[in-house]
Parts: C-alpha cells; sequence; structure tokens
C-alpha cells in the first residue's frame, strides 16, 4: 500500500524518470519487508502494540535515530534510504551505509521476525 503511492509521487516528481522510479521502488519494497516483519513479531508480543509500533517510529525511528550516529545502526529507515541512494547517486541524510549492507540488514530482520513469530505461534495455544 505505500510503495506504488512513493513510486507515483517519484513519477511526478521526476518527470517520469525510470531509473529514479526503480530505485524508489526498490527501497520501499525492502522498507515494507522490514516493517512487515518486525511489526508482525511486535503485535504478537506486545499488547498495546499500535501504540507501541507508532511509539517506536515517532520517537526512535525520526529522533533518536537522527540524533546519534550508533542508534541510527538499529533504526530501519537508514538503510533502505542508503540503497536509494546507492542507486540514485542523491546524497541522503543518515545514508551512509554500504549497499550490501542496506540490502542484507532488514532483509535479514525479516527473516529473524518471520522465524520468531512463526516459533511463537507453534507454541501458541489458539482456541
Amino acid at each position: 500500500m505505500s510503495v506504488v503511492p512513493l513510486v507515483v509521487a517519484a513519477a511526478i516528481g521526476t518527470g517520469g524518470d525510470g531509473s529514479t522510479m526503480g530505485a524508489v521502488a526498490a527501497a520501499m519494497a525492502l522498507a515494507a519487508v522490514a516493517y512487515t516483519g518486525l511489526f508482525t513479531l511486535v503485535g504478537l508480543l506486545i499488547r498495546r502494540s499500535l501504540i507501541w509500533g507508532l511509539a517506536y517510529l515517532f520517537i526512535w525511528e525520526l529522533f533518536v535515530a537522527r540524533v546519534g550516529q550508533g542508534a541510527s545502526r538499529l533504526s530501519i529507515n537508514t538503510y533502505p534510504a542508503s540503497v536509494l541512494s546507492h542507486l540514485t547517486d542523491i546524497e541522503l541524510p543518515q545514508a551512509e551505509r554500504g549497499f550490501a549492507y542496506a540490502v542484507a540488514i532488514p532483509l535479514l530482520a525479516a527473516g529473524l521476525s518471520v522465524v520468531l513469530t512463526a516459533w511463537r505461534l507453534s507454541r501458541a495455544d489458539v482456541a
């Protein structure tokens, strides 16, 4: 739901530049996979997960990770931004990750989240 509108916005903003639209699609798909995996696990483990998820986004991603260099390594947002920066040669703030790490870390986070979610669901009693 978020990838298509952002690709359309990139098309409008760049006048239909296909390479930029492809880079935006790749970076946003990577972000969507990472956030979906993480928030599925959070939704399973934590009560009132919507509130905690919004707190994570607004407090951690938009404030703490932008202030501290070490904290930005724990922010999912910096990795797709790095992918976008590498693919378009546009310098973005907090996008200094290497391309291989920028792709691997969100995929690893998503995969680990899916494995932990599946493990937790296999141990749960569902009536």
